[in-house]
Order: C-alpha cells, then sequence, then structure tokens
C-alpha cells in the first residue's frame, strides 16, 4: 500500500532565516551573537540541546500538514472551568438592530464625525446614548462613550487626583446600567463621577472586552469631562442640528487645557446602546432586570 502525503494548496515559506542568511552576520569564524541571550534568559531545565535538534527530530511540514498537526495536539487538551471574563454578560441584540446597525456599513465605518452635515443620525442617536446615561445615573452630563470601562476608570482616577491637588476630593461610582433600572440612581446620593460599560445594553461579547464605556458627572465638572459631546444648536436655516459640542483631547485644543488624551470613542457600540435602549424603553427594561434577578436567585 502506498501512502500519499496531503497536498498542500499553500506555498512553501518561511520566516525564519536560513543558513546562507545568518552567517554573513557572525563577527568571526565559530561565535553565535545569539547563544548569551538565550543562556542568560531560558532555565536550562527547559532548555534542549543543540545536539538534538536536527531536520529527522523536527520534520519540515507544510502549512496543511502544520495545522492538520496543529489540531491533532490540541484534541489532546482537557476542558476546565474558566474564570477569565467573569463579570462580564453576553447580550441578546435585537435582530432589527443587529441587521440595521451592527451588520450595517453605514454605521459601523465612519470613524468619526467629524462632518455633522452627513451624520444627522449618528449624532442624534449619541444623543439618545448621553441622554440614556444621564437619566440612568441621574448626573448632570455624559460624553459620547470611551474605549472601555477600565480606560473610563482610569479617566476619573486622573480627574480625581487632580481635584485632591486642589483640596477637592471626588467620589466616584462604577456601576452597571441595567441595574439602574432598579437600583437609586448613584446622583441622587452625591456621586461626583458614574463609569462603567454599556455591553449589558444589547453588546455582544464579542470585542476581547465589553467596550462601550459611560463617564457621567456632576455639574461641576463638565469642563472636566474627557471624551466627547454631542449637543444640538440650529443650522443657518434655522432648523435643529446636532454636532460635536465639546472635545477636550490634545487633538483639539490646547495641550496646557487639555484633560485627556484619549482619542477612541465607541460610536457603534453606544450607538447599539442607545437603540437597544430605544427597542426596550423604560418598562421593558425594569421588567428584563426584574425577570433576571429572579432568574438568578
Amino acid at each position: 500500500m502506498v501512502v500519499l502525503r496531503v497536498a498542500s494548496t499553500c506555498l512553501r515559506q518561511s520566516a525564519a532565516p536560513n543558513d546562507n542568511e545568518t552567517e554573513p552576520t557572525l563577527p568571526r569564524p565559530g561565535s553565535d551573537p545569539t547563544e548569551p541571550l538565550p543562556a542568560a534568559t531560558i532555565p536550562q531545565n527547559i532548555r534542549i540541546a543543540g545536539s538534538t535538534i536536527s531536520n529527522a527530530s523536527i520534520p519540515a511540514l507544510s502549512e496543511t500538514e502544520l495545522h492538520a498537526s496543529t489540531k491533532k495536539l490540541g484534541r489532546k487538551n482537557e476542558q476546565f472551568k474558566d474564570f477569565i471574563g467573569m463579570g462580564y454578560h453576553n447580550a441578546v441584540v435585537p435582530p432589527v438592530i443587529l441587521r440595521n446597525v451592527f451588520e450595517n456599513p453605514a454605521w459601523y465605518t465612519p470613524y468619526t464625525l467629524y462632518q455633522p452635515e452627513i451624520a444627522q443620525g449618528h449624532l442624534e442617536s449619541l444623543v439618545n446614548f448621553q441622554t440614556m446615561i444621564t437619566s440612568l445615573t441621574s448626573m448632570h452630563i455624559s460624553n459620547t462613550s470611551l474605549l472601555d470601562e477600565a480606560t473610563a476608570a482610569a479617566e476619573a482616577m486622573v480627574m480625581a487626583y487632580a481635584r485632591v491637588h486642589e483640596a477637592g476630593a471626588l467620589v466616584i461610582v462604577a456601576t452597571d446600567l441595567l441595574a439602574l433600572t432598579l437600583l437609586k440612581p448613584p446622583g441622587e446620593w452625591g456621586a461626583d463621577v458614574v463609569l462603567g460599560n454599556s455591553a449589558r445594553f444589547g453588546v455582544p461579547v464579542g470585542y476581547e472586552v465589553p467596550r462601550g464605556a459611560f463617564f457621567a458627572v456632576a455639574e461641576k465638572l463638565k469642563r472636566k469631562i474627557p471624551g466627547r459631546l454631542i449637543g444640538r444648536r440650529k443650522d443657518t436655516m434655522g432648523n435643529p442640528a446636532y454636532r460635536l459640542a465639546l472635545q477636550t483631547r490634545e487633538q483639539h485644543i490646547r495641550r496646557e487645557k487639555a484633560n485627556s488624551n484619549i482619542c477612541t470613542s465607541q460610536a457603534l457600540l453606544a450607538n447599539m446602546a442607545a437603540m437597544y435602549a430605544v427597542y426596550h424603553g423604560p418598562v421593558g427594561f425594569a421588567k428584563k432586570c426584574k425577570d433576571l434577578r429572579m432568574h438568578k436567585f
């Protein structure tokens, strides 16, 4: 019986240097400038003697064969309980939002909204996001999102550090938006900054960690808030128009007056969260949170 090797449809390629490429780089015959680094960094008990390595002991594989070998090796893994990502929850995205926003290039391709004349729909939706956050947190003002909750927490710490030097401490609250549909909002019990992520509002876990953070502040901190704010004015024809009202990062104002260098918001995910809120409404959210509480406890 003749055993045929698996035909490879991939080009043979290698990123590693061959002997012809490494030989001219050696400073003198018999020396290897790469040896001191492994000797100093790799423990001896896990090192393999160079004399045991050869083309016979480690046969060259095509890309197709390597994929097959990797899958075979992966099947030896055992599945254990994974605690990575605990505290993050997947969300059911309503089909109308999934198809018309999340999978729609008109919503997911714009990098930022520098041209309000062609982005009124996006801007109005982001105003909905800001309004949703201020309503649930009972804070004075909210930005249009930040990269993620960790970024929002870091921004709050920077803000608090500056206030401490001005002899004024801040109360910073990290919270869950869905829980605020039932709990007393932080703004009603003295919070100065409220932050968190909007992943519970129809943002699926597929962005490494939940993105689309929110950041809301009290009246006294409105000029210190990081990120961007959307506002509504009137255009030259007297019609209502939305535009970027405040941007406090270095790209837009003088560095000495900037309070943040954050340049990444999550407009797509903020818009999804805003649409999710519109989809459910206040009554739907309250029912959803009560059902979730009964299911969990």
